[in-house]
């Protein structure tokens, strides 16, 4: 769907309607966001920070896009902007065929019901002066489905059960939980609503691995019992590995690859998604010290003031002229299967 499409919503099922599994129920068109940088006596714009670029990609029902990529690469900013807690400079993101990037905020409150998110660290986005019980009631009680103490209370208690927690603990505080438990109440809060999409905002990174486990585990449950289809935000190439079903790499805001995660894993064609595959820990002791190690040299250019062309050719090796004068279009344009955002995109194997 492109930027300028129009959708004539009588068409469109109703919005609270589950989409059947295998139907896309978003879509990310070009979306862009910059911060301006101020300063000076007059607080003046000066530069922008290119968080995220010019970026597009899409969601089925049931399904898991793991979004990855290095610290500082946009993939929060491209999260938030989805569930519009940040506004999109730029483009545009259809849920169910309606463009979010258009609706007031009075109109995203509906469809806050639908997409939900979870962020990374499970005790900062728990609000430590109420029980779990009210933290998990709320959204119910603003969306005028708490109906009556015993249905409201009912309902909490199943939301705990489904996440693993015990609901005699539901009067209980955030900080009396483990790490893990505090995720688990931060995913029940996120159900509260039956959404069918949500936003997983590197959801284990602070957690022990053990319990990053647990809540994978977790996570897959409730997908295969619910439909649902998560956003995955993540820089732990093996937890994306596990969990995903297609994968999109970031790059200094701009996306570099995009297809399924055994194409992605196993014949990656972008250098930058080379690069980070060869870094990752090798689980199989097997094939320990059987993998040629790319090292990248220099540090990451600012988004601020980000390289011409492909951003990604300060450190690459395949590196020409031609890199530093055209941006290379996210395209098969070399028939390898999965699209590329490279000039010279050929496929490498990675263990």
């Amino acid at each position: 769907m492109s930027a300028d499409a129009t959708t004539d919503t009588s068409e469109l099922p109703p919005l609270h309607e589950r989409s059947p599994l295998g139907t896309e129920i978003l879509r990310v068109d070009g979306l862009t966001k910059h911060f301006p940088l101020r300063g000076g006596l007059l607080n003046r714009t000066f530069a922008h920070v290119q968080a995220v670029d010019d970026i597009s990609f899409d969601v089925k029902a049931g399904e898991t896009v793991g979004l990855v990529g290095e610290s500082g690469c946009g993939k929060s900013t491209t999260g938030r902007c989805i569930v519009r807690l940040l506004d999109p400079t730029h483009g545009h993101v259809y849920f169910k065929g309606r463009d979010l990037a258009q609706r007031t905020k009075r109109q995203m409150r509906q469809v806050r019901r639908e997409i939900q998110i979870v962020f990374q660290d499970p005790y900062a986005s728990l609000n430590p002066r109420i029980n779990v019980h009210e933290i998990i009631a709320e959204p119910l009680r603003i969306y005028g489905r708490y109906r009556g103490e015993h249905d409201g209370s009912k309902r909490v208690r199943e939301l705990m059960e489904l996440v693993g927690l015990n609901p005699e603990h539901h009067n209980r505080f955030p900080h009396e939980f483990s790490g893990g438990q505090r995720q688990r109440i931060g995913i029940a809060r996120a159900l509260a609503l039956d959404p069918q999409l949500l936003v997983l905002d590197e959801p284990v990174s602070a957690l022990d691995v053990s319990i990053q486990a647990q809540v994978i585990n977790l996570l897959e449950d409730l997908q295969d019992q619910l439909g649902l289809a998560y956003l995955f935000i993540a820089h732990d190439l093996s937890v994306v590995r596990h969990l995903s079903d297609r994968v999109a790499v970031m790059y200094l805001g701009h996306m570099v690859e995009f297809g399924t995660t055994n194409e992605i894993f196993n014949n990656p064609t972008h250098p930058y998604t080379q690069a980070l595959l060869s870094a990752a820990p090798i689980s199989d002791p097997r094939h320990r010290g059987q993998r040629d190690r790319i090292v990248l040299e220099g540090d990451i250019p600012s988004p601020s003031n980000p390289p011409s062309g492909c951003r990604f050719r300060t450190r690459c090796w395949k590196a020409e002229d031609i890199c530093a004068e055209e941006k290379p279009p996210l395209a098969d344009v070399h028939g390898h299967g999965h699209p590329s955002a490279c000039h010279f995109a050929a496929p490498r194997k990675v263990l």
